[in-house]
């Protein structure tokens, strides 16, 4: 329980302007194992106004999340993986 407890900020963001923003973003999408980037796994990432140092801190986390569950479950799970990558921008102790 206390986990999910932990989890609703982030999940506070589905329902916030960069939730949909997101969710308007990966509109027509469809998934493929061909990349020339590893964050096209994520989907559309540009509404995250991300730097160069976060996209790269992204691809680190991409890396290791492929390995373990595979590209198509990161793909089926972008949209929380963004929401995620969101929360930890937006509330870094460097803010």
């Amino acid at each position: 329980m206390n986990a999910y407890i932990n989890y609703l900020p982030i999940l506070a963001l589905k329902k916030s302007e960069i939730g949909e923003k997101l969710t308007k973003a990966d509109e027509g999408l469809e998934f493929s194992e061909t990349v020339q980037d590893i964050l096209e796994y994520l989907g559309n990432i540009e509404p995250l106004e991300l730097d160069e140092l976060q996209k790269n801190e992204a691809k680190e986390i991409l890396k290791v999340l492929i390995a373990r569950y595979g590209v198509t479950e990161v793909w089926k799970s972008r949209f929380r993986y963004k929401l995620e990558i969101e929360f930890i921008k937006n509330f870094s102790p460097e803010k």
